[in-house]
């Protein structure tokens, strides 16, 4: 702020925190060096705990994201830009996801007063806004992690229908399995005599077994006739 208020004789600085924190040895430090620099008239402490944080972030020309530690939501930064207030921040963190699609010339890649510097004055001068948007809202973010559980459900069935398929294979190749090995009975003989039972042409059916022919002893003529009239 020193090297800006030159050229922004009015620039003025707003601090959404209390003047005053026992024993908090980073904030005493920088109340002294501000009364060191002569720049304590030019910073307000307004409290952390206020109703009207969203006209204090409305009414600001800038809002700085300037957390030494990186912060997981960065939701001053976020409100900031649903208000359509700048908002020049370093590039890590929440303020890196929520300034790179939003409002990415507020990202300050250079962690040092002389690049947060030249930030502030180019926005100053240029006195550019962001766009409204609907991104980073309740709605979105609700949607997101309904998106994420629905996601895992469907894995979850993807991978429960998997395991029926493969066991479903598995029972049926078992099952063939077991239907094509040989059984060790016999087959029972498919020659079948016919014998007439009496006079009147009718036949009864007689199972037999094949007549067993080896080279050795081949059937006679006479035993093929014989064959040949009892059927």
């Amino acid at each position: 702020m020193g090297n800006l208020q030159e050229q922004f004789p009015n620039i003025h600085v707003i601090i959404m925190d209390d003047d005053y924190r026992d024993g908090d040895v980073a904030h005493e430090d920088f109340r002294q060096r501000t009364n060191t620099l002569g720049l304590a008239d030019r910073i307000t402490y307004v409290g952390s705990k206020r109703n009207d944080m969203r006209e204090w972030l409305s009414a600001a020309n800038i809002v700085m994201a300037l957390a030494n530690e990186p912060e997981s939501i960065g939701i001053n930064a976020l409100q900031a830009i649903h208000l359509g207030t700048p908002v020049i921040g370093w590039d890590q963190a929440a303020f890196s996801e929520i300034l790179q699609p939003l409002y990415p010339q507020g990202l300050v890649k250079k962690y040092n007063a002389n690049a947060l510097c030249k930030a502030v004055r180019n926005q100053l001068e240029s006195i550019t806004r962001p766009e409204m948007t609907n991104k980073f809202t309740m709605r979105e973010m609700i949607e997101e992690t309904l998106a994420v559980y629905q996601g895992l459900y469907d894995d979850s069935l993807a991978e429960e229908q998997a395991a029926s398929d493969a066991a479903a294979v598995k029972r049926i190749k078992k099952t063939l399995k077991k239907s094509s090995k040989p059984t060790s009975k016999k087959p029972e003989s498919a020659y079948v005599a016919l014998v007439p039972a009496d006079k009147q042409t009718k036949v009864k059916l007689i199972k037999e077994k094949p007549k067993a022919i080896s080279p050795s002893n081949p059937l006679t003529d006479s035993e093929t006739l014989q064959d040949h009239k009892d059927l």
